[in-house]
This record gives C-alpha cells, structure tokens and sequence, in this order.
C-alpha cells in the first residue's frame, strides 16, 4: 500500500486546535485513492518501495502495511506517540 499526506479538518486536541495530516492510501502509479480493504490494490513489500522511489516526492509520501490475517504478525497503530517534549507518551512506552 502506498499512501500521500494530505490536509484534512483541524482536530481537537488538549490545549486548542492542531492540524493533522490524513494518508490516504493511493495508487502508486496514478496517485489517486483507492481502497485499502481491496485486495486487488494490495502490492509486495518489493513492489511497494519500487513505486515510492519512482513516484515520490510526486504523488507518495511512504508505504504502509496491510494486516490481512493471513501473515505470521500483527501490529498496533498508537497515535499522537510523540509528546510534546519530543519522547513517546505513556501510551506508547506501555507498548
């Protein structure tokens, strides 16, 4: 999967307002979404980073990964990880 950074609504977050970047996942080659639930979309980790060192800075921001059951491991996705001051949260040294 590959994805792009783009703008999305500011968010509420303790002591005012921040704006977030969403990562849409996008086609690689075209740069327009797609649907991450589609298999069909899917690429190999070899795949995916051809396409980021083609595409990129153009249409992709990185790649990311798809859990579909069906591989050895899993994954947590913990938002907002970065305090503050620079170091993980809490949340995220628990994991």
């Amino acid at each position: 999967m590959a994805y792009r950074f783009d703008p999305r609504e500011a968010k509420k977050e303790p002591g005012g307002y921040s704006p977030k970047l969403g990562k849409p996942p996008v086609s690689p080659s075209s740069g327009n979404p797609i649907s991450w639930t589609n298999p069909n979309n899917f690429l190999s980790f070899e795949e995916a980073v051809k396409a980021l060192k083609v595409n990129k800075p153009g249409n992709l921001a990185g790649i990311g990964v798809v859990f579909t059951g069906k591989e050895p491991f899993s994954g947590v996705d913990v938002d907002s990880c970065i305090g503050k001051a620079g170091g993980l949260t809490d949340q995220a040294r628990r994991f």
